[in-house]
């Protein structure tokens, strides 16, 4: 076994544990299908949804980084796809973004960032909603 293959197994391991109080790829996904394409998207901070990369804190999770107010269709064509799709670490190293990838609000290069915990409509506004995790 190489180092990439012992670090993708580690970071899958952790992954499976942030995904049980994250909000995944897969279920910000499948929020989007179920929400008009021409609601828009933001954070609970108030930003937009901007960029997905790998999250510096965790390669193997997708952050996405504050950006301007877009819609959700957009985002939903942005995510699909990023699913199943390879990501370079910070440092190095690919990793595959999944369906049960956890998700976070982070800028290129952060990692006391804010994790997106959950989604919902709030003001004819799809909301993420996000909170610090300490660690």
């Amino acid at each position: 076994m190489d180092v990439q293959q012992l670090l993708t197994l580690l970071s899958e391991s952790a992954g499976h544990t942030r995904s049980q109080y994250h909000l995944t790829l897969g279920g910000l996904i499948k929020a989007l299908k179920a929400t008009a394409p021409d609601v828009p998207v933001i954070f609970d901070t108030g930003n937009g949804v901007g960029h997905e990369m790998s999250y510096r804190g965790y390669y193997s999770d997708m952050a996405l980084d504050d950006g301007e107010v877009g819609s959700a269709g957009d985002l939903l064509a942005r995510l699909e796809k990023a699913l199943d799709t390879d990501y370079e670490g910070y440092k190095g190293g690919s990793f595959t973004m999944t369906a049960d990838t956890p998700l976070w609000n982070a800028s290129y290069g952060e990692h006391n960032s804010r994790a997106v915990v959950s989604v919902g409509l709030l003001d004819k506004t799809l909301v993420l909603r996000t909170t610090t995790v300490e660690g």
